[in-house]
Formats: C-alpha cells, structure tokens, sequence
C-alpha cells in the first residue's frame, strides 16, 4: 500500500501536468478565438465574452454539476461565486499589471452592465429563495442567450467592412501582440 508521500507525489504530479495542459489549452484558444473573429469579421471582444469565456468557464461548469448531482451543493455555488470574484479582481488585476487593458469604453460600459445584471439577478433570486431550480436555470441560460445575441448584434460593424487584407494584417498584428505578452510573462 502506498503512503502519504507517494500519495502526495501522485497528486503533485497530477496539478502540474493539469496546469500544464491547462496553459497549452488556454494558448490555443486564445489564437483559434483571435483567428476566428477575424474570419467571421465580428469584434474580439465578441469572441472574448462568448466563446472564450464559455471556453474557459467549462471546467467550472463539470466541478458545479458533479458537486450538486451528488449533494455538495455549496461547493456548486461556492465555486461560481468565487470563480467570479476570483475572475474579477485578480485575473483582471494581474492582466492590469502586466499589460494594459484596453477596450472601447462604450463595449467596456455595455458588458460590465450585462456582468452587473447578472450578478444583481443572481442575488436577487439567491435572497428571494434558498433554492435555484429549474425555473432559475432557464431564466439564466435565457439571459445569456440575450446578452450573447445582443453583444453579436452591436458587434457587427465593427468589423464587417474591413478587406480581406486589412483581416490579415489585423489578425498578424494580433497573433504578434499575444505571442509578445506571452514571451515577456
């Protein structure tokens, strides 16, 4: 029987080798997210609160669902409200520091609204009610829906009348930027 330490070695193990795959994901869909609003002509930002965001929220997903279908219903609402304070303050934070964040204010002020409202349905709903059902569970899936239709309607401008060359040149310039603040982090 193995002890304690090669248990721990095991484990050890385990997180590294996860962070590892973790970041070679997190490279790769950040250059597929890139490559592919510049091919579908629609704002990065876009494609950062959508599929990125949906894309790197998956993990969270698989921990909350497995944690409430067996009865740890606090780990499954712990870990969204954490994860967003977690999201918020310091990956924001640390990203702030290295680089700065730069976006148009107005898209800037459009989702931060959408982040608030969220957050404020969720409270509300928390506080009205010591259980999130069903119902709840449509109501949220159908706000995100909204706010990703609307976000991909208001986005379409931005990019719609550029030329192929101008997508290429863009998307370089963009692959360059990552590939630099990755190299320098």
């Amino acid at each position: 029987m193995p002890g304690l330490e090669q248990i721990l070695a095991s484990d050890y193990t385990l997180i590294l080798a996860g962070l590892f795959l973790l970041a070679l994901g997190a490279e790769s869909l950040v250059h597929g997210a890139v490559s592919l609003a510049l091919r579908l002509r629609v704002s990065p930002l876009l494609v950062g609160i959508t599929i990125v965001a949906w894309g790197t929220s998956t993990p969270e997903l698989i921990v909350s669902v497995n944690a409430s279908m067996s009865g740890n219903y606090g780990i499954a609402g712990g870990n969204v409200v954490g994860s967003n304070i977690f999201n918020i303050l310091l990956i924001l934070g640390v990203v702030a520091l290295s680089s700065p964040i730069t976006a148009p204010p107005r898209s800037i002020s459009r989702d931060g609204l959408f982040a608030l409202a969220a957050t404020g349905l969720f409270i509300w709903l928390a506080l009205k009610q010591p259980t999130l059902g069903f119902n709840e569970g449509v109501l949220f899936l159908a706000v995100l829906a909204a706010m990703a239709l609307f976000a991909y309607e208001v986005s379409l401008p931005v990019f719609y009348d550029l030329s192929d060359e101008d997508v290429h040149l863009l998307y370089q310039t963009i692959l360059e930027a990552v590939n630099e603040i990755q190299s320098a982090g």
